[in-house]
């Protein structure tokens, strides 16, 4: 395939669309949504019009030159390999779909060699060597048996919670570990100071990073608003975004609880999780709604005991779906927890967390959940 017919710039220069997009972008130095959808609305117009059966490896490509042109621009807001799945991002999703249309009204062929196959469609898996949770350091081995059965002097435990900090690091990193192995080789973090423990563990695996969520919050309000004015759409979302908007500047606390809610507005759930009929025994597939999203972010409760109560109820609803309890935030009125423990977020409310992640706390991570809408609103929020 000629190289040139995939020179982005001559191609957006031949179209309406494109040049509107370029003169934006002289213009700003940075591209809107919309510019963004008629590059890759362009492109895949110049693919389909040339019949050209772009591989994945082609996409990526494409990607790398679209970020090369633009260079505010991210890769994966556009093209995002999955290893062992189907790629991701705006410009092969809308290359698919129109594919795909094309086909069922027999106006592509069907029957053409495509290169979708001649590319490598997924990674090869890699493997990992798992790291040993053993050690025999005898002093090590010492004093992680005390850590299991004490819990005070506190002093103490602090003290000998910092000496096995990088055996621990190990431990919890290995991606077969659940939430009951961690608490069973570390007890200790079911005491009431558990969170000073997490502290200590996060500071060690992401130094200088702790105090992000306090240092960066009225930045992040500022430019956060501006953009869920512009790109909350549903009404329920709406009307929780004006109420934010309305309220005095002394009621500060019922303001961010709100921002918390409306993330799931702003990143909308793109998961899906699979269950099986109990009566017709077929696999369903069900796409989380923003409200499923938000309810399993952000727990709002009034009092101490509705908290419990409202804890024990997620519980019960876990253990009769034979699911998993994720971490959410509990606000009682009228945290890094899964950076330290390696955890998987809520399928529900992933997008949001791994925002958060990686724009309060600036951590980045092999594991992240890879989203072009998510790549795309960081990128924005990232750019002056």
């Amino acid at each position: 395939m000629d190289k040139d017919m995939f020179d982005v710039e001559s191609i957006l220069k031949k179209s309406p669309k494109g040049n509107i997009v370029l003169s934006y972008f002289n213009k700003n130095n940075i591209l809107s949504e919309a510019c963004r959808k008629n590059i890759v609305e362009t492109i895949v117009e110049h693919l389909i019009e040339n019949k050209i059966h772009a591989s994945p490896k082609c996409m990526e490509n494409i990607a790398d030159s679209i970020v090369k042109l633009f260079n505010v621009e991210v890769k994966e807001a556009y093209f995002i390999n999955v290893p062992k799945k189907k790629p991701k991002g705006m410009l092969y999703q809308k290359y698919h779909n129109t594919i795909t249309k094309l086909k069922r009204q027999d106006l592509w062929e069907k029957n053409a060699k495509s290169n979708l196959n001649s590319d490598r469609l997924f990674d090869k898996s890699v493997e990992y060597c798992h790291l040993t949770i053993e050690t025999d350091d005898p002093t090590i081995l010492s004093l992680k048996r005390w850590l299991q059965f004490n819990v005070e002097p506190l002093e103490e435990v602090l003290t000998k919670w910092k000496q096995t900090i990088e055996h621990r690091r190990h431990f919890l990193a290995l991606s077969s570990n659940e939430i009951t192995d961690i608490l069973d080789h570390w007890p200790i973090y079911k005491q009431s100071y558990a969170h000073q423990l997490i502290d200590i563990d996060f500071e060690f695996i992401y130094p200088g990073k702790s105090n992000h969520l306090f240092d960066t919050w009225s930045t992040f309000v500022h430019k956060i608003i501006p953009f869920m004015t512009v790109k909350i759409k549903d009404g329920h979302s709406k009307d929780l975004l004006k109420q934010m908007l309305e309220l005095p500047e002394s009621d500060l606390e019922m303001k961010n609880v709100l921002i918390f809610g409306l993330l799931n507005s702003l990143i909308v759930p793109t998961s899906k999780t699979s269950y099986t009929d109990r009566e017709t025994k077929r696999k369903r597939y069900i796409k989380p709604s923003i409200a499923d999203g938000r309810e399993s972010f952000l727990l709002y409760v009034s009092t101490l005991n509705d908290l419990y109560v409202q804890i024990q109820n997620r519980i019960d609803y876990c253990f009769e779906t034979k699911q998993k309890l994720q971490l959410f935030i509990c606000i009682i009125g009228s945290n890094y927890v899964s950076c330290v423990f390696n955890l998987n977020y809520p399928h529900q409310s992933e997008l949001v967390w791994t925002f958060i992640q990686k724009f309060i706390f600036k951590i980045n991570t092999d594991s992240d959940v890879q989203c072009s809408s998510l790549a795309s609103l960081l990128s924005d929020l990232n750019n002056p």
